[in-house]
């Protein structure tokens, strides 16, 4: 290396390690050394970058210090070796120790660890934390007593009055973003680590807010990309404050939240010393080491030390009242975006103005005149009052037209402020300030007449929800385009669908446009400019995956998204049917109108899907293994199947007797039919592909039963039988139940001790494209209901009569969907 001119540290392919990106020296292991390394030379291009020239790392190369491959050297490949080692670490023996300290900064006094600080209601103060190295060893350069701190992170509960109430309803931080600040030698990359989380939100809103818990900061710390040796405690990070309600006598326990490190079998047990849940929300395994200090020096094996040995402590804070000044006092509020529930009391009372609801805010109810009275005839002056960064706010008088909308709220003073909610904000802080005017007649005149009010916007409940919508096409499916609306798939506690505004976007949230998309996506307008949620999409190209992006927002401004998912499947179908052969010849002869022997289909009979080595098929539409029962009419199907080579598996009705099975020209072999070849090109159907019975076993006719039955209009309904419950294994029909769909198998219920039954059918309607489920009661004293035949295994009962008959509802269940 040599001293070029002034640039940036970049980095070619010789600089980043293919094959083992954190080793940084190219030993092929990794270990402290490579942290070592790392951070000399950080320091070595800051100290360049400091005095005016630049160190280049360019020509030979034998350090691989570009560990993420970005061309450069930063923070981030730091932290990507110390996360490494964090993660495949050894404990450090118990001689490493640090001890974590606590501190309350007030404008007039520090109150130590231990020791209990009081301010009022309005101050503000700062909460320091300090890290120490204690180890009792030498560290890599042999300096007694100092190791070097190379990250640090801790946790801090805030208890009211002892160890078991988590409270911080009195205090606040305005802002995370800047109201937590670091210790000079320690650094924060918050995009690599969730950091510095506060009970009001996170360094990285929208990102670490996950990880919000009431009570608990969580991940105050950040890296020392020093990691020097450093004697005595050293500062990790401050927090200020607001102090905006007291406290009881007993105040806030800020205190440290250090915990011994157990790596145990049970997962559930492990406690580190700051938390046990990765950014992705993953609890950290039993092979995972992750802690929350690390030290230079601690090593085992060459790999650097995690502490496992802490002290830490705590301090008190008492927040008292604040004492009245003559003049304007300090206000704080608390509101919702949905402007309270009918059980929430604390909240400032509520009007509406010309359609806008509003707090209303009685700032002047506590401030006093010279000689401590109340000035609640006083005005603001309007020229001095701000405005919050969150919301709006204005003066109103009971001078101003229609002012009856205050009298209700019983506020008695001259004037109020008016505040407005902004839209889609929550779990923030926002502030104002206001002055009174004194009366220039006034004996007592007003010794401050400026005020702050602290708003806190609390968190926004009810937002909406959205789901994923999965949607399947088959280019020859009859019914057309396939249709549906957003708004099925959404959930809000608090806003009526109506009022939800509907957006559709590219997959990549931006404008969608007809050519973003092979098939037609069309949403239906509301007539007001925007939509309605309903949608209809149609594609007629096989194997085709496309993606809408949907977004519902509701009044509030919250919003969530989710996607519309359309696959176009191949226009392909596998289809046969279950039916009784008397005759034993493999065909299916006719059923209607006959003399002869009728040939019956099977009703409810499972025929499974398998791949060319007999392994189930996954349904594209509901990623469940692919298998069907047959219908009324003994028809099953397989629709929009890509191409490949399938099987169908029957799984053989009970108390029947096998009959031949037509394989279509395909491979038969006993229950299955094999080798079923669905081309890629064009569209295959695999027709005929029917498994026949030659009749019921024998122990299953009754006398003067029939395969079919002694009557045209009949039902035959065969139960099996197990540990006293009563299953539908499969039924029949005869003539006169041409409008029955299928039986749905989950709902049919009998009675083995009195042979009373309950069975759901799903018919037919005069609307073609909506069945209805008929539920319907059967006993032995219903006409035509009989047991043909019985044994220990299973029941056959037979119900006399065409479906018109027995469905005695059916006109009614046609009445309530004929308009539909």
């Amino acid at each position: 290396m040599e001293s070029l001119e002034q640039r940036s540290m970049l980095a070619g392919n010789v600089v980043h390690n293919e094959y083992f990106p954190n080793d940084v020296n190219g030993d092929g292991m990794l270990n402290g050394l490579d942290l070592e390394i790392m951070v000399s030379e950080m320091k070595a291009a800051r100290s360049a970058s400091q005095s005016g020239s630049g160190a280049s790392l360019e020509g030979e190369q034998s350090l691989f210090l570009d560990v993420n491959n970005d061309g450069r050297l930063t923070n981030e490949d730091l932290i990507s070796t110390v996360n490494a080692l964090s993660l495949e670490g050894e404990a450090a023996p118990s001689n490493f120790k640090i001890n974590y300290d606590v501190e309350i900064q007030t404008t007039s006094s520090t109150t130590g660890e231990g020791g209990t600080g009081t301010i009022k209601v309005g101050d503000t103060f700062t909460l320091n934390i300090y890290v120490e190295d204690l180890s009792t060893v030498s560290d890599v350069d042999n300096s007694p007593n100092l190791t070097g701190i190379l990250q640090a992170f801790v946790d801090i509960r805030m208890y009211e009055g002892g160890t078991t109430n988590l409270d911080t309803s009195s205090f606040i931080i305005a802002d995370p973003t800047t109201d937590i600040q670091f210790g000079p030698t320690f650094d924060d990359v918050a995009a690599s680590v969730p950091s510095n989380v506060t009970p009001w939100g996170a360094r990285v809103p929208g990102t670490d807010n996950q990880f919000v818990e009431d009570g608990v900061l969580k991940w105050i710390g950040g890296f020392d990309t020093g990691a020097v040796p450093t004697s005595g405690p050293i500062l990790l990070a401050s927090i200020t404050f607001q102090a905006v309600k007291e406290t009881s006598a007993s105040g806030i326990d800020f205190t440290i939240d250090v915990r011994p490190y157990e790596l145990g079998s049970d997962i559930s047990q492990e406690e580190v010393a700051f938390n046990q849940t990765l950014r992705d929300g993953q609890m950290v395994s039993d092979d995972q080491n992750l802690n929350a200090t690390l030290l230079v020096g601690a090593n085992t094996g060459g790999q650097t030390g995690e502490v496992v040995n802490f002290d830490g402590g705590s301090v008190r804070l008492v927040i008292e009242e604040a004492d009245p000044i003559n003049g304007a006092n300090f206000d704080y509020y608390e509101v919702e975006q949905n402007f309270g529930d009918d059980d929430t009391a604390d909240l400032p009372p509520v009007v509406e103005i010309g359609g806008v609801k509003y707090y209303v805010l009685d700032v002047l109810a506590n401030d006093l005149d010279g000689a401590g009275n109340s000035v609640d005839y006083f005005t603001i002056d309007p020229s001095t009052l701000t405005q919050p960064d969150q919301g709006t706010v204005q003066i109103y008088t009971r001078s101003d037209i229609n002012n009856d909308e205050i009298t209700p709220t019983g506020i008695t003073s001259s004037q109020v402020i008016l505040y407005e909610v902004p839209a889609g904000v929550g779990d923030v802080t926002t502030s104002f300030s206001y002055s009174i005017i004194d009366d220039p007649m006034a004996t007592n005149p007003i010794v401050e007449d400026t005020a702050e009010v602290v708003i806190f916007i609390e968190a926004i409940e009810f937002a909406p929800e959205a789901s994923d919508i999965p949607l399947v096409i088959i280019p020859s499916d009859p019914n057309g385009p396939v249709s549906d609306n957003v708004l099925n798939y959404v959930t809000d506690a608090d806003t009526p669908n109506s009022e939800l505004i509907v957006e559709f976007f590219d997959e990549n949230g931006d404008t969608l446009e007809a050519s973003d998309l092979q098939g037609t996506f069309t949403p239906v307008d509301d007539g007001n400019g925007g939509f309605t949620g309903e949608f209809t999409y149609e594609s007629d190209v096989p194997g085709l995956f496309e993606r809408v992006l949907y977004r519902v927002t509701d009044p509030e401004g919250q919003s969530a998204e989710a996607y519309i998912e359309f696959e176009t499947l191949l226009d392909s179908l596998i289809t046969g049917v279950v039916y009784f052969d008397p005759n034993n010849n493999g065909i299916v002869d006719d059923n209607a109108g006959t003399t002869g022997i009728p040939e019956l289909r099977i009703g409810g009979v499972l025929i499974q899907l398998v791949d060319g080595s007999g392994n189930p098929v996954m349904n594209p539409t509901t990623n469940e293994p692919y298998e069907v029962r047959t219908n009324a009419n003994g028809e099953y199907s397989f629709a929009g199947i890509d191409a490949g080579t399938y099987g169908v598996v029957i799984v053989d009705p009970p108390f029947t007797r096998k009959g031949i099975t037509s394989s279509g020209g395909f491979t038969a072999n006993g229950s299955q039919i094999n080798d079923i070849v669905i081309g890629s090109g064009d569209a295959a159907k695999a027709t005929g592909l029917n498994f026949g019975y030659k009749g019921r076993d024998y122990n299953y006719i009754g006398y003067g039963d029939t395969v079919a039955s002694s009557v045209d209009d009949s039902i035959v309904l065969a139960f099996s039988k197990s540990n006293g419950v009563a299953t539908l294994e499969w039924y029949m029909v005869d003539q006169g139940w041409e409008r029955l769909y299928q039986i749905q198998q989950d709902y049919a219920y009998l009675n083995l001790n009195n042979y009373a039954a309950q069975i759901a059918f799903e018919v037919n309607t005069s609307n073609e494209d909506l069945n209805a489920l008929v539920v319907q009661g059967f006993s032995r004293s219903t006409s035509g209901y009989t047991v043909i035949a019985e044994t220990a295994d299973g029941i056959i009962i037979r119900i006399n009569g065409s479906g018109g008959t027995v469905m005695t509802n059916l006109a009614a269940v046609d009445a309530a969907f004929a308009d539909l």
